[in-house]
């Protein structure tokens, strides 16, 4: 277990809660979704869930986050004993990790409104069966050199996947290979002052591209100004006589051309076409 030498809590504040501006998007949103790589010890969720207690937002948190080997007991105990400021929460937590098992778990903090899923699984399995909007990610997961598995192309492309509009991440990390993973699926990603002795961390988000139209589409109905109710309709196929019909019952005074002898004598002539047309 690592966190900064100058405040794990600290820490993580700065970089995931400030790192995606979270004080703000609390206020905003009536729903935040969060994920999280990397649940370890749970500081990020305790940071969040006494952020919520303490500023009391508009938003509902939902908390999801995953991870491939659960810590146990007895060390959560340890890591979270060292946090004064989450005394109040600990119990509450630790009687509902003493019971997770593999797959989703989830706790509803009390007095809060946070709701956490805790997923006890590799992250490549997760990869084509989770579907979500997520609104923040914090990418916490292990060093890129020492677990590459969480941060591979396939994974850059689940949060692309799985991202609502405007969509933002964190991470202590600046690996290179991290920042033209999640530039490739399309993130603007930002190198931004580290915390404490680190020099630099990433962050960035998911752009919302608005399309404007300068050209008028070709598609477009044109205004019409006629006064005749007079109609000329060519070929007296199943559309051609549909069409006259429809204009009938309108008021419309209607010629219909046929190059043939006789109505509907091309394929429109088959009766199965009648009862099971095939709309194209």
């Amino acid at each position: 277990i690592y966190w900064s030498a100058q405040g794990g809590l600290l820490e993580k504040e700065y970089v995931f809660f400030e790192g995606n501006n979270l004080r703000e998007r609390f206020s905003k949103q009536k729903i935040l979704t969060i994920f999280e790589f990397g649940f370890g010890a749970g500081l990020n969720f305790f940071l969040t869930w006494k952020k919520v207690q303490d500023l009391k937002p508009k938003a509902q948190v939902q908390f999801f986050s995953i991870e491939k080997y659960p810590l146990p007991l007895t060390l959560v105990e340890e890591v979270l004993n060292k946090e004064e400021n989450l005394y109040g929460l600990r119990d509450e937590f630790l009687a509902f990790y003493k019971n997770i098992s593999t797959g989703y778990n989830q706790f509803t903090a009390a007095n809060a409104k946070l709701e956490l899923i805790l997923i006890i699984a590799d992250v490549n399995d997760l990869v084509n069966s989770f579907h979500a909007k997520i609104d923040v990610w914090y990418l916490d997961g292990f060093s890129p050199a020492k677990n590459p598995e969480m941060w591979s192309k396939e994974i850059f492309s689940f949060m692309k996947k799985n991202s609502k509009k405007g969509a933002s991440f964190s991470t202590y990390t600046t690996a290179g290979f991290v920042r033209e993973g999640l530039t490739d699926v399309g993130f603007v990603v930002e190198k931004f002052p580290g915390f404490g002795n680190k020099k630099h961390m990433l962050k960035g988000f998911l752009p919302i591209i608005r399309q404007t139209i300068s050209d008028k589409p070709w598609f477009r109905i044109p205004k019409t100004n006629f006064k005749s109710k007079r109609v000329v309709v060519i070929g007296s196929g199943l559309a051609g006589t549909s069409l006259a019909f429809a204009l009938s019952q309108k008021g419309f005074s209607i010629t219909l051309v046929e190059r043939e002898s006789e109505i509907s004598s091309g394929a429109s002539g088959n009766p199965a076409g009648m009862f099971a047309p095939l709309l194209t």
